[in-house]
């Protein structure tokens, strides 16, 4: 996920009417940290990874 993913989901929130949310990403991107998760089956573990901050 690219910070211009996020900036594209938080206009689409409020382009949707869901402003309260799409404002919290805005307002608070200094505390946004960035994580993907998958599964493995055969092992039954959860892998999350951190990728990072938003980029200000």
């Amino acid at each position: 996920m690219s910070d211009g993913w996020i900036d594209y989901v938080a206009g689409r929130l409020n382009d949707e009417g869901k402003t309260s949310v799409s404002n919290m990403i805005i307002l608070n991107k200094n505390k946004l940290t960035k994580y993907v998760s998958a599964i493995d089956r055969t092992k039954g573990e959860l892998n999350i990874l951190k990728l990072g901050n938003y980029d200000l």
